[in-house]
């Protein structure tokens, strides 16, 4: 019994005496099988993921073992799952850490009572382009429209990580018409580069970048103005008659044709010979407009002159004689066919008619030569008669017609109809009287015989 005792005691401090000496089944090494890498970018999770192995003092995998990773280098954030658990054979797998800086960065892996593994360095790429931490500003909202005055576009790109983004290249587009661009070069480390615009087309406009499939905007309008007067574009009524005055518009354009709405300042200089007079021979541009007018009381034609920023403009308005009233004698031959309803007139009584040639109005029965003229009332549009434009020698009351319309005097027994229509009362009173008369008259000359 006393040697068992004594063997025990020998065994107890042998290991007292041994730091170094360890149970063979707990976990005495740690180490790295698979190196943590990537080849994507901060949006990511890391497309290797290390794998760490964990064994006794004996080189037995142990399994059950917790690992934690941790960063140990770097400005970024590591997310994911950041534990993981031995396997039966002592592997601990992470799967889905993702880190979000593209400085460069390590890990550093422990357990519990062992000695912590470092990782190599990593670095990863930029993510996306972010349309809130981007940035496009522009070194002017205000620009002349002559292809050379210019509006720089500052871009900035950054990821949602507030990554500088590096090596992309942005195209610039604009609203409106006739642009031209200077597209930006690829974005430098700091995630930035400049574009140029320009236009020959005087509006307002919206510059927007797009970079990697996202589209930016200033949030700004630019305007492009009209260049200096180049040309002046004059418009005149011709020919116009004697009575009339010939209105003269005159437009300001640069050399692309813009109007030029920014002048309402230069002074446009107008005159005329050959007896034409004008209403202002002094107008001003109004947002690059101005008008005058021009008369003549005698036929002919007038030399008209626009002078204004330098620029001189020749041209002429005609002036043509009033044309006189063709009149016309016709004959009146009632027209048969369309049974016309004819209106009855007093005597030198004069109604105002309209002129219809050819078949333009709808008859009952055919359609009216072209060799003939309907004359309807003015008022009441009931068809009259339709004349021939030839004079005739059947008897019927004449008329005269001019351009503008029929008026004629017409002689005619109409007034017994008249008559007739505003005294019927009276006729029949008279005719019932009559009856009356010559009933009482027969009954007394029958009882009398």
């Amino acid at each position: 019994m006393n040697t068992i005792k004594k063997l025990y005691i020998l065994i107890l401090v042998a290991v007292v005496a041994s730091p170094g000496l360890v149970i063979a089944s707990e976990p005495a090494l740690l180490e790295i099988k698979v190196q943590p890498a990537s080849i994507t970018s901060v949006d990511f999770s890391l497309s290797q993921q290390p794998v760490l192995l964990v064994k006794n003092a004996n080189g037995d995998p142990v399994p059950g073992i917790v690992v934690t990773v941790f960063k140990a280098s770097g400005s970024g954030l590591l997310k994911g799952n950041l534990t993981a658990n031995t396997d039966q054979n002592g592997l601990a797998k992470f799967a889905n850490l993702q880190y979000t800086k593209t400085d460069d960065f390590s890990l550093v892996f422990i357990y519990s009572g062992g000695s912590p593994v470092f990782s190599s360095n990593l670095r990863l790429s930029a993510g996306a382009v972010s349309v809130s931490n981007s940035s496009v500003l522009l070194g002017s909202i205000n620009a002349i429209a002559d292809g050379q005055s210019s509006i720089a576009v500052n871009i900035a790109l950054v990821d949602k990580y507030g990554n500088k983004i590096s090596g992309l290249s942005p195209t610039l587009s604009a609203t409106g018409s006739n642009n031209n661009f200077v597209q930006p070069q690829a974005t430098d480390v700091n995630g930035q580069t400049i574009g140029t615009v320009y236009s020959t087309k005087a509006e307002q406009k919206t510059i927007s970048v797009l970079a990697g499939g996202v589209l930016l905007s200033s949030g700004a309008t630019v305007s492009f103005a009209p260049g200096e007067i180049a040309k002046l574009i004059v418009l005149v009524d011709s020919p116009i008659t004697t009575v009339q005055q010939s209105q003269i518009d005159i437009t300001a354009q640069d050399q692309y044709g813009n109007v030029a709405t920014n002048d309402s300042s230069t002074d446009m200089v107008l005159s005329v010979d050959n007896g034409g007079s004008l209403s202002s021979a002094l107008v001003t541009l109004k947002n690059g407009l101005a008008s005058s007018s021009v008369s003549k009381t005698t036929p002919g034609s007038v030399n008209l002159t626009v002078t204004g920023a330098g620029i001189s403009v020749a041209g002429h308005v005609i002036f043509e004689a009033v044309p006189a009233p063709i009149e016309q004698t016709v004959q009146i031959v009632q027209n048969t066919n369309s049974n016309p309803e004819i209106k009855p007139l007093q005597e030198n009584q004069q109604t105002e008619v309209t002129v219809v040639q050819g078949g333009v109005e709808s008859q009952p029965k055919g359609s009216v030569p072209s060799n003939q003229i309907q004359v309807k009332d003015n008022n009441s549009g009931t068809l009259i008669f339709t004349a021939q434009k030839n004079e005739t020698k059947q008897t019927s009351d004449l008329f005269s017609f001019g351009q503008a319309g029929l008026l004629g005097a017409f002689k005619n027994l109409s007034w017994i109809k008249d008559w007739v229509i505003e005294n019927y009362i009276w006729i029949i009173l008279a005719i019932a009287l009559f009856a009356l008369v010559y009933l009482l008259w027969f009954l007394l000359w029958r009882d009398n015989r």
